[in-house]
């Protein structure tokens, strides 16, 4: 028998009914005990009747159901009208959180499908776009992220002079430090039960940075309201419910994982339940560069300066840093090439960032901070895309790779190191993790440039991460991304999915990065 579909308004007529906070806080039980991943459960400080409901079934794909069921059901209880004020919450006692995870799972609105898939002339990876950035975020490798985090905030940047500080302006601006901030935000993951509050009891060796000031600081900027929540997808309007923004704009709790507490019955006051600790995490890692990108487009708007931003643009010569720390654990079978410091271009004209050889193969890189704005990644909008991609760094990037890919093929770069080169592959690479680069903007790339494409892949960090494992293990990441654009299929995966399977380790890289972490937190033994 087919499950009955809710459109959002059923949906959210029938979860209103639930008292918001204390269904908030179980949800977030429940997320917290998987939030190592579904194999092994978490069970310091969780209700009794989690543990028992999620130990019932051990299979790691229903858990992982279970994990996402769950977090979309926060969604939908924070936007449905839910409040403090009214209500029982949801129970494992009556089973009625299951029944809830069941309405947010099958949730289907006929009418904004039907008025999205006939806006799309690929209504495959449309749908798939859209549903990937609910999905995918929830997957990171938490060692990855706070790799990630070392390196771009505090490792490259004291080795990158500029004209910028990413450590004084978060204290000048926010009053804390890259350090504390970090340190903080783990703290708070590791001991998020579902809830956190301004009284925990973290660690004595991270007191150096983590105290009650960093935690009332992190709070403050990474925190908000049932109201705030609303509005971060609704706007002004955030009272009346906007179906393509409800169901598909970016999850706001990334930029505010924690929610304030009203009225509890469980929770002391001045608490805040955490729906999805991974939210946590994220924050933990990219919240420092959100917090700032933001803040100095506020005060470049106040000046009337609007396209005045010194934090992104720093921030794009540290990025280009941690894509070459990726590219330079390569095994002596690779040659790599920094265009920028290791050719002479006497052609001039601009290059791509790097170039990677193997053989007689060649991957040539081109790093971007920002490949699509936040509108675009949200809903996958087909007209709004095509206007970004026909403009600007696209058209710039597709031109400049296109035409150093020449160069190598007409043996027009009077480089030896290019002369056995028959095959050029060519990288667009973007910070920001994006999913469904090569499934959904890829095709458009090719429609609005033509041959200009031909070998293309699109990446972002993560991307970028799965080419550094395969380099450090020596692998042919050459051969294997040839045989990946000669496939009509394979062209379009995301180039991590595409490569993990090869890749044995952990990128060393950002395991050596966490590691320095800790060791500055002096802790060991956390991994």
């Amino acid at each position: 028998m087919k499950p009955k579909s809710y459109s959002l308004f059923e949906a959210y007529h029938y979860l209103k009914r639930y008292q918001l906070s204390d269904s908030l806080y179980l949800i977030g039980a429940v997320n917290a005990a998987l939030k190592y991943g579904p194999k092994h459960l978490i069970t310091d400080d969780l209700p009794d009747e989690v543990l028992t409901w999620l130990g019932r079934t051990t299979q790691e794909h229903l858990r992982f159901n279970i994990y996402v069921g769950a977090t979309r059901l926060a969604r939908l209880l924070l936007l449905s009208g839910a409040n403090d004020h009214k209500g029982s919450p949801l129970s494992l006692l009556d089973n009625s959180l299951p029944s809830a995870i069941d309405v947010a799972g099958f949730l289907y609105d006929p009418e904004l499908e039907t008025q999205l898939n006939n806006a799309s002339s690929n209504l495959t990876n449309n749908i798939l776009g859209r549903i990937g950035q609910i999905q995918f975020p929830l997957q990171g490798n938490r060692l990855s992220l706070l790799g990630r985090a070392m390196l771009l905030f505090e490792t490259l940047p004291v080795q990158i002079e500029g004209q910028y500080s990413i450590d004084y302006q978060l204290k000048t601006y926010f009053g804390i430090s890259v350090m504390e901030f970090l340190a903080t935000g783990l703290a708070l993951w590791i001991k998020c039960d579902g809830s956190i509050d301004y009284n925990l009891d973290v660690d004595t060796r991270l007191d150096r940075y983590v105290n009650d000031n960093t935690q009332a600081a992190f709070l403050k900027l990474s925190s908000g309201t049932p109201v705030d929540y609303r509005k971060i997808i609704r706007g002004e309007q955030w009272k009346v419910p906007n179906k393509l923004y409800d169901i598909y704009f970016m999850e706001p709790l990334i930029q505010i994982p924690a929610i304030k507490v009203e009225v509890s019955s469980k929770l002391s006051s001045g608490s805040y339940v955490v729906p999805q600790p991974k939210y946590l995490l994220d924050r933990t890692s990219t919240g420092i560069f959100y917090l700032l990108a933001d803040k100095e487009q506020q005060l470049a708007k106040a000046s009337g300066q609007t396209k005045k931003n010194p934090f992104r643009v720093y921030f794009g010569e540290v990025y280009r840093a941690y894509v070459r720390t990726q590219l330079y654990q390569a095994k002596s079978n690779t040659t790599l090439i920094d265009l920028d410091e290791d050719f002479d271009n006497k052609n001039g004209g601009k290059l791509p960032d790097f170039a990677v050889i193997q053989g007689n193969i060649c991957v040539i890189i081109e790093v971007k901070t920002s490949l699509l704005t936040l509108k675009s990644r949200a809903f996958f909008e087909e007209s709004q895309m095509e206007l970004e991609i026909r403009t600007g760094s696209f058209k710039k990037a597709v031109t400049q790779l296109h035409d150093f890919r020449s160069r190598i093929l007409l043996k027009e770069t009077r480089d030896d190191r290019f002369a056995p080169i028959i095959e050029v592959i060519s990288i667009l690479a973007g910070y920001e993790d994006i999913f469904v680069l090569n499934s959904y903007l890829l095709p458009m790339l090719e429609v609005q440039y033509g041959p200009m494409t031909k070998n293309l892949q699109l990446a972002c960090i993560s991307d970028i991460d799965a080419i550094g494992s395969l380099l450090a293990e020596g692998k042919p990441l050459g051969e294997l991304l040839k045989k990946k654009v000669g496939n009509s299929e394979e062209r379009k995966w995301m180039l991590d999915q595409y490569l993990k399977v090869h890749i044995q380790q952990e990128n060393p890289v950002l395991k050596q990065a966490f590691s320095s972490l800790l060791r500055r937190f002096g802790v060991d033994g956390l991994e």
